[in-house]
C-alpha cells in the first residue's frame, strides 16, 4: 500500500485530488472553535476585568444611617431637704432668707468663676484646725473673719467681700474692720447693709484662699442679753400687817 500522501500530484486520479483539495478544508471547519461575539464596552467590563468585580463585591457595606432621636425635655426634680449631721454638712448652703441669687460681673472684685476656683471643698476645709470648733451661728449682718494672711489687708476684703454688691456705689455701705496687732490679730468684722447680703457672702467667700491661707467666715455672735436681777423682798424688817393705820394728828 501506498500513502496518498507520499504520491505524486500527476499520478493521482481525479477524485484522489478532489479528496486531498477538500479534506484539509473540512477538517479545518471542523475543528475551530465558533466564532467570538462582537467586543463591547460592557462585555470587556465582565470578561476581561475580573479583578474590579471582585474588588466591588467584597467593599465593606455602608452602615445604616441611625435614627434621629428627639429627647424628650429633661423633668426636674425637686431636691429633698438634706439633714445635716454635723456643723460641716451645712458650711456652703445659703441661708433660704436670702434674697440675693448670683454675683453681676463687674470690675474691680473678684469673679464667680474665681471664687469656685479658690474655695476648699468641704472635705479640704474640715482638715482645718479652726474648724475643729467652727460654728455658723444665727444669721446677723456682721460677718465674723478668721484665719487671715497677714500679707491680706483691707482692700484684699473689700475684693473679695464686694463681690455680692452689683456697683461701687452699693458697695460703699459695707464696712470693714482688720485687726493686724493684739489679740485679735489676722481677724475682722464685716458689716453689711442687710441680712440677705451678708447670708450670700458667708456662702460664697467661706473657703476661699487668700494668700495660702482659707477664709474661715461665719456670723458674729449676738451679745447675750443680761439678765434682770430678781425683786427681793428683806424678810428682816418688820411688818405692818395687823398694825392700826395713823388717822389725823398723833400729837
Amino acid at each position: 500500500e501506498h500513502d496518498d500522501d507520499d504520491m505524486p500530484v500527476g499520478s493521482m486520479s481525479a477524485k484522489q485530488r478532489r479528496v486531498l483539495d477538500s479534506g484539509p478544508r473540512s477538517v479545518a471547519a471542523i475543528n475551530l472553535p465558533p466564532p467570538l461575539p462582537p467586543t463591547t464596552a460592557a462585555s470587556q467590563s465582565v470578561h476581561h476585568h475580573p479583578s474590579a468585580q471582585v474588588a466591588a463585591s467584597t467593599e465593606l457595606p455602608s452602615l445604616p444611617t441611625p435614627p434621629l432621636v428627639v429627647a424628650a425635655p429633661l423633668k426636674i426634680l425637686p431636691q429633698k431637704p438634706r439633714k445635716p449631721d454635723s456643723a460641716l454638712a451645712t458650711i456652703f448652703e445659703a441661708d433660704t432668707t436670702s434674697t440675693a441669687t448670683k454675683l453681676v460681673p463687674r470690675p474691680g472684685v473678684i469673679s464667680d468663676a474665681e471664687l469656685t476656683r479658690t474655695r476648699l471643698s468641704s472635705e479640704e476645709l474640715s482638715q482645718h484646725k479652726d474648724m475643729q470648733t467652727y460654728q455658723r451661728n444665727d444669721p446677723s449682718n456682721v460677718l465674723y473673719v478668721k484665719n487671715i494672711a497677714a500679707s491680706v489687708d483691707i482692700s484684699d476684703l473689700t475684693y473679695v467681700f464686694g463681690s455680692v454688691f452689683d456697683s461701687d456705689d452699693a458697695m460703699s455701705a459695707m464696712s470693714i474692720r482688720l485687726f493686724t496687732a493684739g489679740r485679735l490679730k489676722g481677724q475682722a468684722f464685716v458689716d453689711f447693709p442687710s441680712i440677705q447680703l451678708a447670708t450670700l457672702a458667708q456662702s460664697l467667700v467661706h473657703g476661699v484662699v487668700l494668700d495660702e491661707k482659707p477664709l474661715i467666715v461665719c456670723f458674729r455672735k449676738q451679745p447675750a442679753a443680761r439678765p434682770t436681777p430678781p425683786t427681793t423682798v428683806d424678810e428682816s424688817a418688820p411688818s405692818n400687817e395687823g398694825q392700826p393705820v395713823p388717822t389725823g394728828d398723833t400729837r
